[in-house]
């Protein structure tokens, strides 16, 4: 912030830290060229299997490695962008005070699951779209944690040595297996 000498403002305020132009006389008195600097913001969460898809990371439900989330501000301007660690963790640190968006991008290998809005301060802050959570609300010197990201896997069903005496089925059900070619020592994989 630009000062005073004598009662009126002199200098500018520059980019990057910078007062400039001020030129002080012998016996002048400047005063009021202040500094006002932010406390770095920070928040963080975690992208993980939720096999039972109630949108809370409960014990044995492990993190996804290697997912990307990408942190814009209000504008929608690409703030950063992180990989999860091995434990599905991520964090974005040295964050300006502001309103926040993290997006998601989908791991490959899951589907979408339950977003979870996490705190700031103990309070919810935000609210959850498909992939992304937005509109966090940061101050400085605040953490916003439990920014967290549910994913499933899709289901897998196994048959195997099927046999046609095994089956109670019509002709024309029978025909329709074989004529898919899954009796006799195939898998069948059935992705729900």
């Amino acid at each position: 912030m630009v000062g005073m000498i004598d009662g009126e403002l002199v200098g500018f305020a520059g980019d990057e830290d910078f007062i400039g132009g001020i030129e002080l006389s012998s016996g002048d008195q400047a005063t009021n060229y202040d500094f006002c600097e932010n406390i770095p913001a920070e928040l963080c969460g975690t992208v993980y299997f939720d096999r039972n898809n109630d949108g809370i990371q409960n014990s044995g439900e492990e993190g996804i490695e290697g997912t990307r989330v990408v942190l814009t501000d209000a504008n929608g301007n690409v703030v950063a962008a992180a990989f999860t660690d091995a434990e599905g963790q991520y964090c974005f640190s040295d964050l300006v005070p502001g309103i926040y968006c993290v997006k998601e991008i989908q791991p490959a290998g899951y589907l979408d699951g339950i977003d979870s809005v996490g705190e700031v301060e103990g309070v919810p802050s935000g609210f959850a779209e498909n992939d992304k959570l937005v509109d966090i609300q940061l101050l400085g010197g605040v953490t916003g944690e439990h920014y967290n990201f549910g994913e499933l896997k899709p289901s897998e069903i196994y048959l195997s040595k099927v046999e046609k005496k095994e089956l109670t089925l019509d002709e024309n059900q029978l025909a329709l297996l074989q004529d898919m070619d899954i009796l006799q020592d195939q898998i069948i994989r059935m992705r729900l």
